[in-house]
């Protein structure tokens, strides 16, 4: 059994309690982390103040982005992976899926390990920060040559974080600058975090 935070009905910070569930499955792809950080996010209090019809009584586990140990590694996953290496993720709640679990299955591709010097506290923190600003630079469609803005737009994932193209924030053909990253992409260019 694993120990989550989540809530069975809708409502505020009183709704969420403590659950025994059953520890998710390891598929293709996938990683199994034991979080050791997780974060509080305008999304998670969407999912525990929102009542769901079609998941009435059912345990609801909020939680976006975590932090952790690799304790599992499934099968074809092409990453530089290995039993424990720290991590941080970017996690999609879906029932009893999400973040506020001591155990969570996730995507490799969803997946960095943590810079050098953060703690998972800290680390928990840039995932959601880094993807917002790499689609705010996807979405701005910025010509190369802008400077400034861009600077600030990656800011959220300089520490070391590695969201999208290579080994930066930046991509192939907006590369980041001024800072040296040893984390591998969570996300691409035109890719979104998905999760089963």
């Amino acid at each position: 059994m694993v120990r989550a935070i989540g809530g069975t009905r809708p409502g505020g910070p009183d709704a969420l309690g403590e659950f025994d569930l059953v520890a998710e499955p390891i598929g293709p792809g996938q990683v199994r982390v034991r979080v050791s950080g997780a974060t509080v996010d305008p999304a998670d209090t969407m999912i525990r103040s929102r009542p769901r019809r079609d998941e009435a009584g059912a345990v609801r586990v909020p939680g976006m982005e975590v932090a952790g140990l690799i304790t599992e590694i499934g099968p074809a996953v092409d990453r530089p992976f290995a039993i424990g290496d720290a991590v941080m993720a970017i996690v999609v709640p879906s029932g009893a899926h999400g973040g506020y679990r001591a155990d969570l299955v996730v995507p490799a591709r969803s997946v960095t390990k943590i810079p050098a010097g953060l703690s998972d506290v800290q680390a928990a923190t840039i995932p959601m920060n880094g993807l917002t600003a790499r689609l705010a630079l996807d979405t701005l469609a910025l010509p190369a040559d802008v400077d400034g803005l861009v600077d600030a737009a990656v800011l959220p994932c300089s520490n070391g974080a590695a969201f999208a193209g290579g080994s930066s924030c930046g991509s192939a053909d907006r590369p980041s600058r001024g800072a040296a990253h040893d984390s591998e992409s969570v996300v691409t260019t035109g890719e979104a975090a998905t999760e089963p």
